[in-house]
């Protein structure tokens, strides 16, 4: 009893075949994936993340937080790039697990994933609304803020209800979580959050359109974002050129101190924070059974896009710590001010701009990889099957893009995302360090199986990554520990009850008919 319940526990599945079937439609090429990329990484990140991370974390040494954290993200990249190759189907760091560890694993990794993105969109989407907002009282059309607040909002000691919010507050409750010391107030308001549930419904029509579509949206999404973020680059430079001085009076006026503020602990910490703004080239794994030519165009789409926002945020933090000094970088705002510092009229308007396209693509597209890792999980039925139908016309799976979508919504109109949003970046830290793992556990149960793309000097740098990842988690405060942990018990409440029994790996014939992937074109 016991081995057969441990055996329905580790049962893998076989690396899929190319087959011509009834999967997802493969429209993207490798630009389509840069570009999805691209649309997932560069958001609020680029645009407040680096004031917040120089100002409070690692001074103008934040160049050198964003160097480790793009080289932790690059080993992490490489190992989705070899597994995304391997097994090019949905599903993302699930379907890896599924292979190489299990189906216990796959189905922890798989909840996890969904938690993941579900409540990084969510905070993401509500960001979005908070950037409408601005924008709106940039050209005086003030949004009343009984729709742009959320039913419940989340106070850390020491914080009070905002000003403008006092008047929806109805009740204040103090609560403690387990393993924190740390004081929290759960705000009831007579508010929902209206922008950000519109937000995520619009992209879930969108994502029914189809993924071709989608791409072309993207697209044009990108090229806005990228064309502003640029602009500050230009004139940035222009500007460090005319005043040459300003390199030296402000990342080396008082020597090594001016640069690094915070000594060596603060470029770690900046490291932690920076990470989560490469948050997003893991969202493109769940695309590969979308891919043209999955093999080659997944890395080309995965270490792309990572190589060309590590040189933009690279290029955007030299500009904001050497043309502004540090104790003077805007925390929410400081793209803006350094445009102002330069002299750029209209800068408020221009960056309100990009940040809202900008979060726009991002909402897009990480919400397009939680419906795929959803579609995956429901196609192994180990979640209703009915969330894996895939409509014959645009290729998708309807039921589950709306379901997705009708969820993120609501949870963004009324969840306290200050607290949800935790779990997205702990739940991050897991997942790349289980992908490494993957590598490495595939690499000596399967070591003759095909690898169109194979992370150099053998397991080294999936160790690395992973021993990276455990480094950040071992970093992170004990309430998002305490979340991923309730998450998750979640999670294993609805793979006992209900997974496990309707396993498609309790039907031979048909677990070995999945997935039906079909044949790249050209092949």
């Amino acid at each position: 009893m016991m081995m057969s319940f441990l055996n329905a526990l580790t049962r893998t599945k076989p690396i899929p075949k190319m087959e011509t079937g009834k999967g997802l439609k493969r429209t993207l090429s490798a630009k389509d994936l840069v570009v999805f990329g691209i649309s997932a990484m560069v958001g609020t990140g680029i645009f407040v993340l680096t004031g917040q991370a120089a100002s409070m974390e690692a001074g103008p040494a934040l160049v050198i937080s964003i160097l480790l954290t793009g080289i932790l993200c690059g080993f992490c990249a490489l190992a989705y790039s070899e597994l995304s190759a391997l097994i090019p189907v949905s599903g993302s760091a699930y379907a890896y697990m599924f292979t190489g560890m299990g189906e216990f694993a796959a189905w922890i990794v798989g909840w996890i994933l969904v938690v993941e993105y579900l409540a990084g969109n969510m905070a993401i989407a509500q960001g979005w609304g908070k950037t409408v907002q601005y924008g709106a009282d940039l050209v005086h059309m003030g949004i009343p803020r009984v729709i742009n607040t959320s039913t419940f909002t989340v106070l850390e000691h020491g914080q009070s209800i905002p000003q403008s919010e006092l008047h929806l507050a109805t009740k204040q409750i103090p609560f403690f979580l387990p393993g924190s010391s740390e004081a929290f107030t759960l705000v009831i308001n007579k508010s929902f959050d209206f922008l950000p549930f519109v937000a995520l419904l619009v992209c879930a029509y969108l994502l029914c359109r189809g993924v071709e579509e989608n791409a072309k949206i993207a697209t044009v999404m990108v090229y806005i974002k990228l064309s502003i973020i640029v602009f500050l680059i230009i004139a940035g430079t222009w500007y460090l050129i005319a005043n040459p001085h300003l390199i030296q009076q402000n990342w080396f006026g008082n020597g090594w101190q001016t640069f690094m503020p915070f000594g060596k602990q603060g470029i770690v910490a900046g490291a932690g924070l920076m990470f989560f703004a490469y948050v997003g080239f893991d969202a493109l794994a769940c695309s590969a059974e979308e891919a043209i030519d999955p093999q080659k165009d997944m890395p080309i789409g995965i270490i792309g896009s990572l190589i060309i926002c590590t040189v933009l945020y690279l290029l955007v933090t030299v500009m904001v710590t050497a043309i502004v000094p540090l104790n003077e970088i805007s925390r929410n705002a400081s793209v803006v001010h350094t445009m102002n510092v330069i002299g750029i009229p209209y800068a408020d308007v221009l960056v309100a701009i990009g940040e809202i396209v900008g979060i726009s693509s991002v909402m897009l597209v990480m919400q397009m990889a939680t419906v795929r890792v959803v579609f995956a999980i429901a196609r192994d039925r180990l979640l209703p099957s009915f969330l894996k139908n895939v409509d014959p016309k645009y290729g998708v799976p309807l039921i589950a893009t709306w379901v997705v979508g009708m969820l993120g919504a609501i949870g963004s109109g009324i969840m306290p995302i200050s607290l949800v949003a935790e779990i997205s970046s702990l739940g991050t830290l897991f997942i790349f360090m289980m992908v490494c793992v993957a590598v490495i556990v595939l690499r000596y149960t399967m070591p003759d199986a095909p690898r169109p793309f194979k992370v150099p000097y053998g397991i080294t740098f999936p160790l690395i990554g992973a021993l990276g990842c455990i480094f950040l988690m071992m970093a992170m405060s004990p309430t998002a520990w305490f979340l991923i942990l309730v998450a998750t018990g979640v999670g294993l409440a609805i793979y006992f009850s209900y997974g496990m029994k309707n396993s498609i790996m309790n039907n031979p014939i048909a677990a070995a008919e999945l997935p039906i992937i079909e044949e790249p074109r050209g092949h």
